[in-house]
């Protein structure tokens, strides 16, 4: 279905709605052709007005990617955690459990009721909340603090 044009409509915004990369171009091109054409009189004043605009448009887009690389790294850091907790330390949690509270008496089944499998099965929002689960179950005994560093 086809709509009529709006004069409040901003066509380059719809255009570049879903495409950064998109908007990148256009506002470089925009400021560019403004730069080339600042000799005439209404030009320099349309380019003093938006080339601020551009330039915190550019710096804004240059720390959304630094922010969107840390986040990428940060997620390969909690990645690599979980499937750590999967193997190495659910391994050395049940041992260091069992200890004090050998496997089946109720005092183990507080703590790990099913096992290794919710820590090592599930989505990774899963069982970063069976780890938080386990760490609050475990409180603050000062005998149990050990446990916690690992």
């Amino acid at each position: 279905m086809e709509t009529e044009w709006s004069f409040c409509m901003n066509p380059v915004l719809i255009a570049t709605a879903d495409s950064n990369v998109l908007g990148k171009r256009i506002n470089n091109w925009h400021d560019g052709a403004l730069y080339a054409n600042r000799a005439n009189v209404v030009i320099l004043a349309m380019y003093n007005i938006y080339h601020p605009i551009s330039v915190i448009y550019v710096n804004a887009n240059a720390k959304w990617k630094s922010l969107e690389t840390i986040q990428i790294s940060k997620t390969a850091i909690f990645t690599a955690a979980i499937k750590d907790t999967g193997s190495a330390r659910i391994n050395a949690w049940d041992a260091a459990i069992q200890i004090q509270r050998p496997k089946g008496t109720p005092g183990y089944l507080a703590l790990l009721a099913h096992g290794h499998d919710p820590f090592q099965h599930g989505t990774q929002e899963e069982i970063k909340d069976q780890v938080l689960a386990l760490s609050m179950a475990i409180g603050t005994d000062a005998a149990w603090q050990p446990l916690k560093v690992r």
